[in-house]
């Protein structure tokens, strides 16, 4: 009798243990656009209260008590679904449209929710690409707050705006990154270096309004760029389109990718060409190619794998003198200047999550670009009386580099504390190679051809060496209060050797920095909430402003920036959202662009510089068709105490420092003709001073321009055409203007283009 009762004890308990994991639900869940997998999703059942997330690699599993036929997935920035379930289910969540930004990963390196971040961050989704259908960066990134990227022809570019003035954009105030690596790395700036992204393979993108070099380094001052690549879909997927415009450009884009077992790839790029454009000496082609290939080690553990690939090769218009430009005479004095690049970045990261309250990641990566030029804006008379030659540069740029970036987040109970430690170095070697050329000039000003000659102007090796730790910290004593705090250490190494004979030298320069940043997030409700933060920007001159002549420039400073910002973020009804930044930002020793007599730029250090002003966005849907968004910064960027050739410039306007810029549109989708949509965008620049402040006469200055542009889209089954058209009302505009060996030179802009355009979607079921 004890031993059946045993029994029946024992298989009682047997029944017990396992009779509730009979009921398994699995599945994954994926973003319906992008396809590509989610984490942190929540899925419940209703009619039970089991609950789960989604891991690292989309995959969820839950047990429950009870049989269910239907499970709930809830993400932020998404749409809630219910749907009916069946063995392993793909679920894909379709983004809100209004309740945008609300997930960031660049403010901190992780992944982190936008109320908890004191910082001004501004966010293009993946569906806001998607349907701007840009063929160039500026058409997306003008529709940030605060930003103006000045378009110069073919993808060639100059950031402007993004709390500095645009005649900064040759200096190293902002960064670029892709998936949280610097495109390049510190001390090889290029105010072109945006060539080198594959626009075909972009995501989203995420943008760092203030000083971000706590956590990324130095550049990072104006503001951080962080562009999120695609990665490969769970299920296969591909998309293929072409398109063109009436100016000449044709581009074909392709996208592809599948998941099989524990092996994602995807491989994404475009070809791109101008020929006869309205200007003269304005064609170009691009390649650009990205593959990824990213493994599921387990459960916890993935490695990621990137390879970039950009090659890029245009003619250089320059820019149009005042009877040109105002005559619409667009025919152009180049026949021979270009510019050439090849880039090759590659990089494999390893992240592996110890439990929900850990992960570590370990990132290496490798460059290798080089930059060709033989361009417009270093020619120069050489001879008053002889207007036959003019002088010119040939330049080219080189370098290779090896880095790595290893981190660690922890959570802890303790105040709800969340800390991040982490390293990064990087180990770059830079040759450059400048050469005089002699320009031959016709009788009508047109440069047909050159002669090089045994003068060199500059041929250097520089070895950079940036290593840097940080630690960031964040903690919420209380439930709404978030309070952050990062600390970094960065050291800069440039041994420098030139190998032109006479005159020669050689130096080594180090500078370090101890940089903080600090911040706090109160959340009043749901979806609304204040911030305050303090950062430190740290700057140090990189070499071709250190050694720009026959000798080291050793007067050049580090500069350092100190801002203070306060804002926030408003929603009300899910209809209505604002987000809204006031800061200023105090240079000190920061370094600016003169032109000399001859028209070079040269650098100097100007004491102390003021920026300041208020970025917002606002974002207003009146019907669940209908969306509005004005997005706009009002700013003042002024010298403080600047002297130059002993004359005193304080107090005055930096030049190219419009007052204000903005961008606004209006998106409507009409509910009797599903799948279509049409956008009106304005875009604005105020009045700026062209030239920098001088002792005598009146300042020049540009008046800015309104331009519009109109989108049309229409998606049906598997296919999506779309025609933007841009500057529909033909508005003369140049994209910057400023003064050049005393006259005024300006970039025009576009005239009227319409860009027509045809895709092909397919997507495959997997179960």
């Amino acid at each position: 009798m004890k031993t059946k009762s045993i029994i029946i004890i024992l298989v009682t308990l047997f029944t017990a243990k396992f009779g509730f994991s009979q009921n398994e639900i699995k599945g994954k869940i994926i973003d319906s656009q992008t396809k590509e997998p989610l984490s942190n999703v929540n899925v419940t059942v209703k009619e039970t209260n089991s609950r789960t997330i989604s891991d690292i690699n989309g995959f969820f599993n839950l047990q429950t008590d009870k049989n269910t036929d239907s499970v709930t997935v809830s993400c932020i920035g998404y749409e809630t679904k219910t749907v009916k379930y069946y063995d392993n289910i793909i679920i894909a969540i379709i983004p809100s449209e209004i309740q945008l930004n609300q997930v960031i990963v660049s403010a901190n390196r992780y992944t982190e929710k936008r109320n908890n971040v004191p910082v001004a961050v501004s966010t293009l989704s993946p569906q806001q690409i998607n349907e701007a259908k840009a063929v160039r960066l500026d058409e997306l990134l003008n529709k940030i707050n605060g930003i103006y990227m000045i378009d110069l022809g073919n993808e060639q570019h100059a950031m402007g705006g993004l709390r500095q003035p645009f005649n900064n954009y040759s200096n190293p105030v902002f960064l670029y990154l892709e998936d949280g690596i610097p495109i390049r790395p510190a001390g090889v700036f290029n105010h072109n270096a945006l060539i080198e992204i594959n626009m075909a393979d972009i995501k989203s993108i995420e943008v760092i309004g203030g000083p971000s070099s706590a956590i990324y380094g130095s550049d990072a001052v104006g503001g951080a760029i962080n562009f999120i690549t695609k990665q490969p879909p769970l299920i296969p997927a591909a998309t293929v389109s072409l398109q063109g415009n009436n100016l000449g450009y044709k581009r074909l884009d392709f996208n592809a990718g599948n998941t099989i077992n524990k092996l994602g790839v995807n491989l994404s790029g475009y070809y791109a060409n101008r020929r006869n454009g309205y200007r003269e000496h304005s064609d170009f082609d691009k390649l650009a190619l990205s593959l990824k290939a990213n493994y599921r080690l387990s459960k916890k553990t993935t490695l990621k794998n990137s390879v970039a690939y950009i090659n890029y090769k245009t003619d250089m218009t320059g820019g149009l003198d005042s009877t040109n430009f105002f005559g619409g005479d667009y025919s152009s004095l180049q026949t021979f200047t270009y510019r050439t690049v090849d880039a090759l970045r590659v990089s494999s990261a390893l992240k592996h999550m110890w439990s929900n309250n850990s992960n570590t990641s370990v990132t290496a990566y490798y460059r290798l670009n080089a930059v060709d030029q033989n361009p417009h804006y270093t020619q120069k008379l050489i001879d008053a009386n002889d207007p036959s030659k003019e002088q010119s540069e040939i330049d080219n740029n080189e370098f290779y580099s090896i880095g790595s970036i290893i981190g660690h987040t922890q959570k802890l109970k303790f105040l709800n504390t969340k800390l991040t430690i982490g390293a990064s170095t990087d180990y770059t070697l830079n040759d450059r190679y400048k050469q005089y050329i002699l320009v031959d000039v016709n009788e009508n000003g047109v440069k047909t051809g050159y002669t090089e000659t045994d003068s060199i102007i500059r041929d250097y090796d520089v070895t950079l060496i940036n290593s840097a730790i940080y630690a960031h910290m964040n903690i919420s004593p209380v439930k709404k209060l978030n309070l952050s705090a990062t600390v970094r250490y960065d050291m800069f190494s440039y041994d420098y050797q030139q190998t032109v004979e006479i005159p020669k030298f050689e130096g080594k320069v180090v500078f370090n920095k101890l940089i903080p940043k600090v911040g706090i997030v109160y959340n009043l409700k749901k979806n609304r909430g204040v911030y305050a933060n303090y950062s430190v920007g740290f700057l140090p001159p990189n070499p071709d402003q250190l050694y720009r002549r026959a000798e080291a420039n050793n007067e050049l400073e580090p500069a350092v920036y100190y801002n203070t910002e306060a804002g926030g973020w408003f929603s009300f009804s899910n209809k209505f959202k604002i987000q809204v930044a006031a800061y200023i930002m105090n240079g000190v020793n920061e370094v600016v662009t003169i032109q000399n007599d001859f028209g070079e730029n040269e650098y100097e250090n100007a004491g102390k510089t003021r920026h300041k002003g208020i970025e917002y966005t606002i974002r207003y849907a009146p019907a669940n068709n209908i969306i509005l968004r004005f997005s706009a910064a009002n700013t003042e960027h002024k010298y403080i105490e600047y002297t130059e050739i002993g004359q005193d410039y304080s107090g005055e306007i930096m030049e190219m420092a419009p007052t204000m810029i903005a961008n606004a549109e209006i998106t409507y989708k009409p509910e009797f003709l599903k799948g279509s949509r049409i956008g009106i965008e304005w875009q604005h620049l105020s009045e700026y001073y062209a030239e920098p402040p001088k002792l005598t006469g009146d300042r020049a200055t540009y008046p800015g321009f309104d331009i519009f542009n109109i989108r049309f889209g229409y998606k049906i089954k598997s296919f999506e055409t779309w025609l933007n058209i841009m500057n529909f009302t033909n508005e003369l505009y140049a994209t910057s203007a400023g003064v050049r060996y005393g006259a005024m030179d300006y970039r025009p802009g576009d005239p009227v283009k319409f860009n027509i355009g045809l895709a092909y979607n397919f997507t495959g079921n997997k179960k």
